[in-house]
Order: C-alpha cells, then structure tokens, then sequence
C-alpha cells in the first residue's frame, strides 16, 4: 500500500456527475462517480462513455469488438450496439454513488 502524496499524484482517476436517468436505480441522477482511465475494460462492469461531441453517459458494458460496443441501460431496459468510431473515450466506472463531492474535493 502506498501512502505518500507521490502515489496520489499519479492517479488517472476522474469524477462524474450523473445526468441521465438510464443507469436508475445503480446510478442515480445527481450522485457522481468516478473513473480510472488506467484501469481495464471488464464485460459485464459499468463503463463512462465520452462521445465525439462531448456527450457523456453510463451505460453497462455487455460486447466489445474492434468496430463496436454493445451496452445496456435500465431505465427503460434497453440494449444498443453503438460503432467505435463515434467514441471518443470509454472508461471502467469505479467507486460510484457518491452523493456530495464537495467533502473530498474541499468544496
């Protein structure tokens, strides 16, 4: 285990707001959760997804091909297969649900 401020200074971790209801009930409009960039792609996990315009959204990891992923959402359940090339970036969700960030970020 690691405990020094240089550990924590080379982490690849991100936080999120949640902002689409597709994830309810695991993840929640207004809670955030966190991402690390490092860490790998897991079928079946939850993954944050950055389109080519910026868009983001949570959705469960259900395929992964060279050309395209196939995701799930919940709420109302739906599958989608969406083509590579319209991503951005594509990230493992980590620890999620907090639900005020302002206790770790000094806000």
């Amino acid at each position: 285990m690691h405990n020094d401020a240089r550990h924590f200074a080379q982490t690849t971790s991100y936080a999120a707001k949640i902002v689409h209801a597709n994830m309810h009930p695991r993840h929640i409009v207004g809670e955030w959760i966190t991402f690390d960039t490092d860490q790998p792609l897991v079928i079946g996990n939850d993954v944050f997804v950055v389109f080519n315009d910026g868009t983001t959204i949570t959705w469960q990891l259900d395929a992964i091909s060279e050309t395209e992923l196939t995701v799930s959402g919940h709420n109302p359940p739906q599958t989608q297969t969406l083509h590579r090339s319209e991503i951005r970036e594509l990230y493992p969700v980590g620890f999620w649900g907090i639900k005020d960030l302002s206790r770790f970020v000094g806000g």
